[in-house]
């Protein structure tokens, strides 16, 4: 009976201290991260003005290595995709990312 006695103390001291334990790592060692962006896009809008149906008009963008990804040593490569959004087609439902119909035809 006293080793059961024993046992539950030591296992109930056990779980008060581990929380405690925990607290007090997570107090002295602080951890930071940040998430750097390979690619700088700068926020321009552009205007193309009044576009009629079937109309395609081109504009440049410009899309440059961030300046973080310049100096990092450890990677050299960015892959990207631009993806056009179609504004008049109705969203497939169930999709990730959003995909829509193909546009409706005016009869």
């Amino acid at each position: 009976m006293k080793k059961l006695l024993t046992s539950a103390l030591v296992f109930g001291g056990i779980l008060v201290v581990l929380p405690m334990l925990a607290a007090f790592e997570a107090h002295v060692i602080n951890v930071t991260a940040t998430i750097e962006n390979a690619l700088f896009v700068p926020i321009k809008e552009i205007d193309f003005g009044t576009v009629f149906p079937q109309e395609e008009l081109d504009k440049p963008l410009s899309i440059a290595l961030s300046q973080s990804f310049q100096l990092e040593d450890r990677v050299d490569d960015v892959s990207y995709m631009i993806r056009q959004k179609p504004k008049c087609g109705l969203p497939i439902l169930d999709t990730d990312p959003t995909e829509y119909s193909d546009f409706g035809l005016v009869t």
